[in-house]
């Protein structure tokens, strides 16, 4: 208050000077100023600048130095960019990068352990194009973009996922339109990609998370048939899926969070009668569970949990 008071000092006896509308527009504007000092209260949103054009099925990537990079995507369903963005939190300013060589969306941007951010894939809107297979590195330190090995199979809706190695596991998705099940490793150190073993069932819109113990847990997704609840891991010491505990209830297009205490979050769903991600029924967009660890040990924090069964590979909810 003391800072406010401070800012509103020069305009003191102005203020008292003024009469008609100067004086009420200098009141609003000290009002506007007092009302700015409780922005970022614990728990509430805030506005910040606007992108400058809009823009959806794109990426967002935070970056070493506390800025967000904003990659491709489109403006509408019919529609996929190249342009790209930086978001500031200390100015709260986006300004424009260097942008892509290839029109996308529906890609992944995975930050590597080198600092750069690794595209892959996506689907091009534009005339000729299609799934796409390239693949792209932004470099922060210049804000260029360069090419790097290209997908064996282009794909888009897929997940992306940097493992402890610092290679990045790209799994699923779709590719002409008919969704794959085939998996694949790019190594940042020669920039090629090489097969790994496939998931045992197609699927794209899916989550890929990597537990503590260095496994990847892929769950949920849809296929021509709809939304499923089935789960899978991958083990990166030997390259191969196993199934583990399916999800209460079927979902795609979701999201899933490792917790501090080993568990995965998983909430909201597609709606399973439609195809477009953006469409949620209101019955949908509550629903959540928990996949407990599998050492089968009591969550180390939180009630809520501990009442729960943590037997290894379950899933507890929704709720």
């Amino acid at each position: 208050m003391k800072k406010i008071r401070r800012m509103l000092s020069p305009f003191a006896s102005t203020l008292v000077r003024s009469r008609g509308t100067g004086g009420l527009a200098l009141f609003m504007l000290c009002g506007l100023l007092l009302a700015h000092s409780c922005y970022g209260t614990p728990g509430d949103w805030d506005f910040t600048n606007s992108l400058p054009a809009p823009r959806e099925n794109h990426t967002a990537t935070l970056l070493p130095s506390g800025k967000v990079l904003v990659a491709a995507g489109g403006s509408d369903e019919d529609s996929s960019s190249v342009t790209a963005e930086l978001y500031d939190p200390s100015t709260r300013l986006w300004s424009f990068t260097g942008s892509l060589t290839g029109s996308r969306k529906l890609h992944t941007a995975t930050l590597l352990l080198n600092g750069k951010v690794l595209v892959a894939g996506g689907y091009d809107s534009s005339v000729g194009g299609g799934t796409v297979a390239t693949c792209e590195l932004y470099d922060p330190a210049t804000g260029t973009w360069a090419g790097t090995g290209s997908l064996n199979e282009g794909r888009y809706g897929h997940t992306a996922t940097l493992l402890p190695s610092g290679k990045v596991l790209v799994a699923a998705g779709l590719s002409g339109g008919a969704y794959i099940a085939s998996a694949e490793l790019y190594d940042p150190a020669t920039g090629n990609w090489s097969t790994t073993a496939s998931l045992p069932a197609e699927r794209a819109f899916h989550t890929a998370t990597l537990l503590p113990n260095k496994k990847v847990l892929v769950a949920g997704g849809r296929d021509l048939f709809g939304a499923f609840a089935s789960a899978e891991l991958y083990d990166p010491a030997t390259g191969n899926w196993s199934s583990t505990g399916s999800l209460n209830t079927a979902r795609s297009a979701h999201t899933a969070t490792l917790l501090q205490n080993g568990t995965v979050l998983a909430a909201g769903s597609q709606r399973q009668s439609g195809a477009h991600l953006r469409t949620l029924r209101p019955s949908d967009r509550h629903l959540v569970e928990h996949r407990q660890p599998e050492s089968g040990s009591i969550p180390p924090y939180g009630n809520s949990f501990a009442r729960r069964d943590c037997a290894g590979g379950r899933w507890s909810g929704p709720f």
